[in-house]
């Protein structure tokens, strides 16, 4: 899963889909808000497991976020952690937070799955840019699936 570390997200909701606002993200990083759209998630299979990545950018446009989960079976709620749970988040495309994911102390939690869209929360501790630990708080999305 380290191969989706340096993918980078186009902005892919079309201007009056309508859809924009109930598909959206939210953390909290050393007292700061960052939040937007989670536009895109989608289940593929890579090297037998599957894997489930949604993706995002922010309200300004200038970030994207990442989350990823793995599983040896279908992915379903429940809780997934590090190195099954992944998390990058770039600044203007540079990384910004990133998952160690030699830690288990990052988790990414599945509350609904469906056809249609999935939904959960994340938090956790990641580097951040300058390589010292960061906690990510109060992470949470919804991305149409």
């Amino acid at each position: 899963m380290a191969l989706f570390a340096s993918c980078t997200k186009e902005n892919s909701f079309e201007e009056g889909s309508g859809k924009a606002n109930i598909y959206t993200w939210r953390f909290v990083e050393g007292g700061q808000e960052y939040s937007g759209i989670m536009d895109t998630a989608y289940v593929e299979e890579v090297t037998g497991i599957k894997v489930l990545s949604a993706e995002g950018v922010s309200n300004d446009g200038m970030d994207n976020i990442m989350l990823a989960v793995g599983a040896l079976n279908d992915i379903q709620p429940g809780t997934y952690t590090s190195p099954e749970a992944l998390f990058n988040y770039l600044n203007n495309g540079n990384i910004k937070y990133e998952v160690d994911m030699s830690r288990m102390n990052f988790s990414i939690i599945i509350t609904s799955i469906n056809s249609e869209s999935v939904s959960g929360t994340f938090s956790g501790t990641v580097f951040g840019e300058d390589g010292s630990d960061r906690e990510i708080t109060e992470g949470t999305f919804t991305a149409p699936l």
